[in-house]
């Protein structure tokens, strides 16, 4: 009777795992809205709390907006389309000039925002509708 509860979990444990989807990054919606950055690499003891990445969605503009604070110069912005094809890129220096805005195809679907940076990298997701 034993070998049949751990035979039981075995199973159940098993299909729940089967039935995960991937982790998708989290949804921007109009308005605005931080992107969680995590340290890369060698930068695993950076302060979080003094690091942030901020946009702002606006759908009537087709326009993304990020201001970067403390993410280092050279933070990489892409925008890529659900097959991972980039359709707007930019490049700011966080630490002079913070503001840079990205221009949203007018094509419905999902698009991806990748945010990295020497020190940094980030993920979200918008849907145009």
């Amino acid at each position: 009777m034993k070998r049949f509860f751990i035979f039981a979990a075995l199973l159940l444990t098993l299909s729940s795992g089967a039935t995960q989807l991937p982790d998708e990054p989290p949804l921007i919606l109009p308005g605005v809205e931080d992107v969680v950055l995590t340290p890369t690499g060698m930068h695993d003891d950076i302060d979080r709390n003094m690091t942030r990445c901020i946009c702002e969605y606006e759908p009537a503009m087709h326009s993304l907006t990020f201001t970067c604070i403390g993410t280092g110069n050279c933070t990489e912005i892409f925008l890529a389309d659900a097959s991972g094809i980039t359709v707007d890129y930019a490049c700011l220096d966080a630490e002079y000039d913070a503001c840079t805005t990205l221009d949203v195809p007018g094509t419905a679907g999902t698009y991806y925002i990748y945010i990295r940076s020497g020190s940094h990298y980030g993920e979200a997701r918008i849907a145009v509708e």
